[in-house]
């Protein structure tokens, strides 16, 4: 094992907290790790250049337990904390929480006992969406669902995102799938670049719906921000996801296709008037008009294939008739 262990052999698990000025969370989150039913923790909080009182705030938890680690380091953003964090870590396994949120008691004891039991790298928990005070919502709302896949269906799962989901934080891994891969620093949607890559390296993706991790939504969260440009990293996340597939897995390259297609659209429908997004919008007319190639299109549906023809003929019109469009589609349930 690569991980420090205790008298019990019990594996080692690391848990990364990439924190940012999140003094007003910090305690909640780490408190919600300290109390794991999983005794075996080593927590890695890791300060990335922090404005306000996070340093301090963790490196008091550190002098009143042994099991957390502070990094202190300049600020790069969440990916390059959380590889951080990797580069320190000495678990057999490891997860992620982010500083605003936090997790059950019985979080990783659950999800490493189904691990083990169903032989898999990476286990999947569901997860409960926290707007003020109040879970307004679920990921998968189906609490009785359980499954364990691999290969092209754990790809399938990945891509619909409703249980196996592109998030680093509702997952336990492996550490070995670690080995030799990092996430993209500086990119939007950093855990959907990379979440693929490490579900590829699994034999087995094991999930049970049970929502542990409490996921907290602000008007600053980066899935609530302002709409910028930076937006479009998305598509090319997508795109390059796309290209894996081809090579790796072709039996998804449909259903991700249709997916990246549909992105684009929804992407052109947001930001065709914003002046800002002149270029982005002639490289995404030129994406969706972009000729298919082998099966892509098969399982596409009339709708979007007739929206498809609208951006190739004029754009413009296809802005305009999508309302109608969306009518359809309701209308057809």
């Amino acid at each position: 094992m690569r991980g420090k262990g205790n008298e019990m052999s019990e594996p080692l698990v690391s848990v990364i907290v990439p924190v940012y000025n999140a003094e007003k969370f910090i305690e909640k989150c780490v408190a919600s790790i300290r109390a794991q039913t999983y005794r075996n923790l080593e927590i890695i909080l890791v300060d990335d250049g922090s404005c306000d009182g996070s340093g301090e705030l963790c490196d008091s938890f550190a002098l009143k337990d042994p099991g957390i680690v502070v990094i202190h380091k300049e600020n790069g953003g969440v990916a390059s904390a959380r590889n951080a964090g990797l580069d320190a870590m000495h678990g057999d396994y490891v997860g992620f929480v982010d500083a605003d949120d936090w997790i059950d008691p019985e979080m990783y004891e659950v999800l490493l006992q189904r691990m083990i039991a169903e032989n898999a790298q990476i286990s999947c928990c569901g997860t409960a969406i926290v707007t003020g005070e109040k879970i307004t919502g679920y990921f998968n709302p189906d609490m009785d669902v359980q499954f364990t896949v691999g290969g092209a269906d754990a790809q399938s799962e990945l891509i619909r995102c409703s249980c196996i989901t592109n998030a680093m934080w509702d997952k336990l891994y492996s550490a070995e799938i670690f080995d030799g891969l990092r996430q993209k620093t500086g990119a939007y949607m950093d855990d959907m670049a990379v979440q693929y890559l490490l579900v590829a390296r699994a034999e087995q993706v094991t999930y049970t719906a049970r929502p542990m991790y409490y996921w907290y939504q602000s008007e600053n969260s980066i899935t609530r921000g302002h709409f910028t440009t930076r937006f479009f990293e998305w598509i090319t996340s997508t795109e390059e996801r796309l290209a894996f597939y081809q090579e790796h897995f072709p039996a998804c390259v449909p259903e991700a296709y249709n997916q990246y297609i549909g992105l684009c659209m929804d992407m052109l429908l947001i930001t065709w008037k914003m002046p800002e997004w002149k270029d982005q919008n002639q490289e995404l007319v030129r994406r969706i008009a972009a000729p298919l190639t082998g099966n892509y299109g098969d399982d596409m549906g009339r709708i979007t294939k007739l929206k498809r023809q609208l951006v190739k003929i004029h754009p413009q019109l296809f802005i305009w008739l999508n309302p109608f469009f969306e009518k359809l589609k309701a209308r057809q349930g």
